[in-house]
């Protein structure tokens, strides 16, 4: 307990050294007279769908700031994809899945309004017949990926040459053949999926739009995607199929300069869900699911920029594998009694320099922490004795809770985990059991037996909420509620909440409840992009934070000549450059923050980075981090902030051995 305290005091200590005093300075100008301002929505309109004269508005369910090119800053978003479509398949297309259209966006956030340009993007493959019945109520394991599939449910992360990685998501529509049901019944399932977002093949002028038809035809309306998986299985695809799979972007201790290899990790998420007859909800099977209880690694070449699997061999057995035995690249996870789960709150914990430790930590769903050297021994999960959450009588997991790599600048906890909220309860999407919970708790990576550290709990239950680390290391928590049903209605929480000085504060309400579904990220501007949600009103608004720091339009800091040309810096060079604060003010710390790459309240590798830097009359000279296996390679926002607690508008870099 002694220890626990003085984590506790230690982190709240060193917090409110980096909270800045702009939250006494403002005044409410709001509803609900909480800080900071919500502009007021903006909507994105409706857009047709598959059959001529259809329309449905665009909900967002994915979001990626992009970090590169022409639309550097804009927002990238797709949806789950559930619209009419004309024809008569045997079974008409369920609301959640991406059988037919799934459609991309773009957002300006630097126009006022924010421009939307709407873009349709068919992300399936050509219409398939579905498979055959085989058992009752187990989906056929050869057929997994090979039928209609979309990236609704994908997980996603930016690689460091600027493109965004997405893998795994829904495959459309697989069929049980429940005895006594006449139809096909349809259900959930992973897919094996692997694409690629290119923002230098963004043209505005052309807008993906595919003919509408009685049937789709062919899979990737062109512009800046691709799929590296079609045909299925003929070229680069997953290991096995992953409905809520997380992807961790790793960096080995030492990156040479030449042929420098980045890991990805791709762990958790859901094969197959069954819905057996007369049961109110699906139901996943963990024995037999290996997404639930595997990852597998995949290369990233930063010269050739070619992505690979992992070469170092894992062995599973599990029937669904085909064919059966040893794969390479693809490995097993921690042996708690359920695995990974799907989105699993995994982080890349950089702080630690030798071979052997658990850089990939995972605090949560499950009350256990586990954690691997994923890189150096991929087998190697490792449960830590720890003590569990007080889960109360009977509950087992931590549904829907939000994690963060907390932001700090003291060594001793740079690869602290912080845990938001969810609920406690005994069964996935178990909705109406278990409770919903304010409390946060903070674990330490590096210690040789990892254990929860209660802290001050949030002013509001959440479930299904986003988290936001802002430039001046407060984090921002947004949306959610006490409704445990997904896109059920009831509970949501309006009002946002801020952690700074060790504890939280009451934000300035929004328009839209945001639930599950939601994303919200940061800008380059320094406020938050908060969108979507099942429980949105009218479904398709976009709401734009401005934190505290920014209200009342305060004067704020400039970055200006002198940043590296083309935006890339290098580990351990030095870079001076022109900065300027406010009259009476000074440069009090220059952070690097990753672009949001955002789902389901969740973005694994949303990092804050504080820099070494030395102030001169007119600027500042900034010390690149010197180690890629404490801050891995790839694109970053650098913000300066003032000693008011100001942040600057974002400069663009791109971090290179």
């Amino acid at each position: 307990m002694t220890a626990s305290i003085g984590l506790l005091r230690c982190l709240t200590a060193f917090h409110a050294l980096l909270s800045l005093l702009a939250m006494s300075q403002i005044a409410a100008q709001n509803s609900n007279g909480g800080p900071g301002e919500w502009e007021p929505p903006v909507s994105h309109g409706t857009h047709p769908v598959g059959c001529p004269g259809a329309t449905e508005q665009f909900r967002p369910v994915h979001a990626a700031v992009i970090p590169r090119g022409t639309h550097r800053g804009w927002v990238l978003l797709w949806e789950n994809g559930h619209h009419p479509m004309c024809g008569t398949p045997t079974t008409p297309p369920s609301s959640l899945d991406a059988h037919w259209d799934q459609r991309w966006a773009l957002l300006n956030p630097h126009t006022n309004p924010p421009t939307i340009l709407k873009f349709a993007w068919q992300i399936m493959k050509e219409y398939t017949p579905r498979p055959p019945c085989t058992v009752a109520g187990v989906i056929n394991p050869t057929f997994h990926g090979e039928g209609n599939q979309g990236l609704f449910c994908s997980g996603h992360c930016w690689l460091p040459n600027g493109k965004l990685l997405v893998a795994g998501g829904d495959y459309a529509l697989p069929v049980q053949c429940w005895p006594g049901i006449g139809n096909p019944v349809p259900d959930f399932a992973g897919t094996r999926m692997i694409a690629l977002f290119d923002p230098d093949q963004i043209n505005t002028g052309s807008p993906y739009q595919q003919a509408n038809g009685s049937q789709p035809t062919g899979s990737y309306a062109g512009g800046p995607w691709t799929s590296l998986s079609e045909p299925q299985g003929a070229n680069f695809s997953l290991r096995t199929a992953r409905w809520y799979p997380s992807v961790t972007p790793m960096s080995p201790v030492t990156l040479p300069p030449t042929n420098g290899i980045v890991y990805i990790s791709i762990a958790g998420g859901v094969e197959s869900i069954v819905t057996p007859p007369g049961a109110p909800l699906p139901t996943t099977s963990t024995s037999l699911d290996p997404s639930f209880s595997t990852h597998e690694l995949l290369t990233f070449d930063l010269t050739t920029g070619v992505l690979a699997h992992n070469i170092v061999p894992g062995t599973v057995n599990n029937p669904f594998l085909q064919p059966p035995g040893p794969q390479p690249g693809f490995y097993r996870g921690p042996t708690v009694p359920h695995g990974f789960l799907y989105y699993p709150r995994l982080h890349y914990m950089s702080a630690q320099q030798q071979p052997g430790v658990g850089r990939l930590f995972m605090a949560g769903m499950a009350p256990q922490i586990a954690k691997a050297d994923a890189i150096y021994a991929p087998e190697a999960w490792t449960i830590v004795a720890t003590s569990p959450l007080p889960l109360g009588p009977g509950n087992t997991l931590i549904d829907e809770p939000c994690a963060v790599r907390f932001p700090t600048i003291d060594p001793g906890y740079r690869d602290v985990q912080m845990l938001m909220g969810g609920m406690r309860t005994n069964a996935l999407h178990a909705g109406g059991s278990g409770a919903v919970s304010n409390e946060i708790w903070f674990v330490d990576a590096k210690a040789a037996t990892p254990s929860w550290v209660p802290g001050p709990s949030m002013i509001h239950a959440r479930k299904y909420h986003n988290a936001v680390l802002l430039p001046d290391s407060s984090i921002v928590v947004i949306g959610g509620g006490t409704n445990t049903q997904h896109g059920g209605f009831g509970g949501e929480q309006l009002e946002a909440e801020m952690f700074a000085d060790g504890a939280w504060t009451l934000l300035a309400d929004q328009f839209s409840p945001r639930t599950y579904h939601s994303v919200a990220v940061l800008l380059d501007n320094g406020c938050i992009l908060s969108a979507g949600g099942d429980t949105c009103i009218g479904g398709s608004e976009y709401e734009i934070f401005i934190p505290p720091y920014l209200q009342h339009n305060p004067a704020r800091p400039t970055i200006g000549t002198g940043v590296p040309t083309h935006h890339t810096i290098q580990y351990g060079q030095d870079y001076s450059f022109k900065a300027s604060a406010p009259f009476g003010q000074s440069i009090e710390r220059v952070v690097l923050i990753s672009p949001g790459s955002v789902t389901h309240g969740q973005d694994p590798n949303q990092r804050w980075e504080p820099l070494a830097f030395e102030r001169w009359s007119a600027g500042v000279t900034v010390a690149a981090p010197t180690d890629a296996s404490e801050v891995p390679p790839g694109y970053y926002m650098m913000f300066a902030v003032s000693s008011a607690g100001v942040p600057s508008v974002a400069h663009w870099v791109q971090l290179l051995p």
